[in-house]
């Protein structure tokens, strides 16, 4: 089976799309995702902490074979649970180097979750931030806290959504 690379160049940039040759007919063209969702769930009451939801590939290397799979930036996140916390809190944060999950920058404001259990929270990014904290470059890691009172919060969802973009460190921001 072979490949084309069409509308774009071949690192899959945002326009890229892959044409699959099948010989028998006209070729599929299958896009590639702009949009990934990084999902953790709890079935019973989380321990208090952070987790790391989301690493962005790593970069480009000849020598380990690892393809250009860009940069990425943080547009939200959604939380669902059927039975709510007492007084549990969830706040994003942009760990980069090596800090530790949740000791980077704040990302989003903390959210409670103890609101009754409804079709979900929206969690947006915090205003007023750079391109410095909103954009993942390699090895770059989305994580969440999770505080107060857990005590309670069952069938916890949690989906950050992270878009590729085209950047480089010190660039700005396109899609």
């Amino acid at each position: 089976m072979g490949y084309n690379f069409r509308d774009d160049n071949p690192i899959l940039g945002p326009n890229a799309a892959i044409e699959m040759l099948n010989g028998a007919g006209a070729p599929t063209l299958v896009g590639v995702p702009l949009v990934t969702q990084a999902t953790f769930f709890s079935a019973a009451a989380p321990s208090a902490g952070s987790t790391i939801i989301f690493q962005t590939p790593l970069g480009v290397s000849n020598a380990s074979g690892n393809p250009a799979l860009g940069s990425y930036i943080f547009l939200g996140a959604s939380v669902f649970y059927s039975t709510a916390s007492s007084s549990g809190t969830i706040r994003f944060f942009h760990d980069t180097g090596t800090q530790a999950a949740g000791t980077g920058t704040a990302v989003s404001a903390s959210t409670s979750l103890s609101a009754a259990a409804t079709s979900g929270v929206y969690i947006p990014v915090s205003s007023g931030l750079s391109n410095a904290n909103l954009v993942y470059f390699a090895t770059d890691r989305l994580s969440f806290t999770l505080g107060g009172t857990l005590t309670g919060l069952v069938n916890l969802y949690v989906t950050a959504y992270m878009a590729r973009v085209a950047i480089q460190p010190g660039g700005s921001i396109s899609f």
